[in-house]
């Protein structure tokens, strides 16, 4: 196997993080330098997505915005609401049952990423709740073929290099 690209991985708020880095790549914060930090790949796990009033996971959006925004900075961080065509791919993972973040995030993001042809693939499992990536153990059902994501993730990281 050849590792000659890098990707970016992140559960929950960390998915929300690895989106970020996916669509606000060219986006520098540091210097007067020019930078381009756009990974090859991306993988978001039960993702938080919007800061939306509709799905938004209240404690992360209280988070990263504080208790007073404007509207410009909640739209800023929904990021379904920025995706664009040049982004890496995006594999996302959710759960139907995921009682932290509600499913609809990672249902947004994908929708989002077929109106915008970013190649992307959503690994969809009614059961496996949350916090399972690195923990399979954390699925209290027989099914747990959610924990087999990575599998799943080769296969599909296979077709994106082609």
């Amino acid at each position: 196997y050849s590792f000659d690209s890098l990707g970016v991985c992140g559960f929950s708020a960390g998915g929300h993080l690895v989106g970020t880095s996916a669509e606000y790549f060219n986006v520098n914060y540091v210097d007067d330098k020019p930078h381009n930090l756009r990974p090859d790949f991306a993988i978001m796990m039960y993702p938080v997505v919007t800061m939306q009033d509709d799905y938004a996971h209240r404690k992360s959006r209280r988070n990263l915005l504080g208790q007073y925004y404007t509207k410009e900075r909640k739209d800023s961080l929904s990021l379904e609401m920025n995706v664009r065509p040049d982004m890496p791919p995006i594999y996302l993972l959710v759960c139907k049952d995921d009682p932290i973040v509600d499913y609809h995030n990672a249902l947004k993001m994908d929708e989002a990423l077929s109106r915008a042809g970013v190649r992307h693939r959503l690994n969809f499992h009614e059961i496996g709740g949350h916090g399972f990536g690195v923990n399979p153990g954390r699925i209290k059902d027989d099914d747990k073929s959610a924990s087999d994501w990575w599998k799943d993730f080769l296969e599909w990281e296979k077709t994106i290099k082609e």
